[in-house]
Parts: C-alpha cells; sequence; structure tokens
C-alpha cells in the first residue's frame, strides 16, 4: 500500500516563488520505502476532488478542496474521507466551542455477582534457605598464570612509553 500526504501548497512568504501548483493543494503518493521518490498525483484547486482507487478493503480514499482563502495566512479548508463514510463540503463542521461540551451519560448496568472459585492447585512449598558465606577482607589472591608474551618481533613501544613486564609489549 501507498502512504498519502496532502499538503496546501500556499505561494507567499519564503516559498512565494514557488513554480507549480501554486495555491493548490497537492497530492503526494509515496511507498514507505526510505529510497524511494515520492509522486504528485494529484494537484487540486477549490472544488475539485482526487480519489485514491482501492485504498482499504476496496474502498477509495478521496480528497476534496472545498474552499481555498488566500490571504495572511492561507487556508484551504479540505475532507478526507472513504467512499463508505461520504462527506460533503456543503456541510458545514461546527466552530469549536470556548467551553467544554457535556458528554452524554452512558447507561449504567449494575454489575452481576459471581462467585470467585477455589485454587485448583495446591501451593508450592516454601523457598529453601541455603547459607552464603560472609565477605571476607583477605586481599585478593594473584593471578595463577603468567601472562603470555608475543615474540618482540610484533611489539613496537614507543620510547616514551614504559616497559614494565620486559616483553617489549606494554601499551
Amino acid at each position: 500500500g501507498a502512504y498519502i500526504y496532502i499538503m496546501f501548497n500556499r505561494a507567499a512568504g519564503p516559498i512565494s516563488g514557488v513554480p507549480g501548483s501554486r495555491d493548490q493543494v497537492i497530492v503526494h503518493s509515496h511507498t514507505g520505502r526510505w529510497y524511494d521518490a515520492s509522486f504528485i498525483v494529484g494537484s487540486l484547486s477549490q472544488g475539485q476532488t482526487y480519489t485514491y482507487s482501492n485504498w482499504i478493503n476496496s474502498q477509495a480514499l478521496i480528497v476534496s478542496v472545498c474552499s481555498i482563502t488566500l490571504g495572511d495566512p492561507g487556508v484551504a479548508r479540505v475532507l478526507v474521507y472513504t467512499s463508505a463514510n461520504p462527506l460533503s463540503c456543503n456541510v458545514n463542521t461546527p466552530a469549536p466551542t470556548e467551553s467544554p461540551v457535556k458528554a452524554p451519560t452512558p447507561t449504567t448496568k449494575v454489575p452481576t455477582q459471581t462467585t470467585t472459585l477455589a485454587p485448583t492447585k495446591a501451593p508450592t512449598k516454601a523457598p529453601t534457605q541455603t547459607t552464603t558465606k560472609a565477605p571476607t577482607k583477605a586481599p585478593t589472591k594473584a593471578p595463577t598464570k603468567a601472562p603470555s608474551v608475543g615474540p618482540p618481533s610484533q611489539c613496537t613501544d614507543s620510547p616514551n612509553w614504559t616497559d614494565a613486564a620486559g616483553d617489549g609489549c606494554d601499551w
């Protein structure tokens, strides 16, 4: 499936010199793979519609440009919907209200009471207690093996380095 991006290409301010699709709503399609290019599949003016067939479950995705108002700022009123749930530019969406709208209260159902059943398995045994050794303050033991030493021909010590082990490889 493709990804669809919709933008209002307002030719004002920093992008006033945009060469194509000036002051139009542009519909882009993209595969979703980062290395693929996106393509303009529709440049719409007021009153125009773009239909992307077989969007989801054989339904079409529809982009309708209801109105474009050029000004500061420019505004495009766009509806995006599926063919299963059509919308109309002729129906105005109510403006947001300043105060919250009281939500309808759902019908309250009284919960039914059920009895909890007793456990079906016997409880597990109590954990066994194992004793750990208390920490000591004795110093740690010296290593038991001497470090392996490569042939001096493989080592190139810098003249400013100290060769504490005398192996020619102290880096």
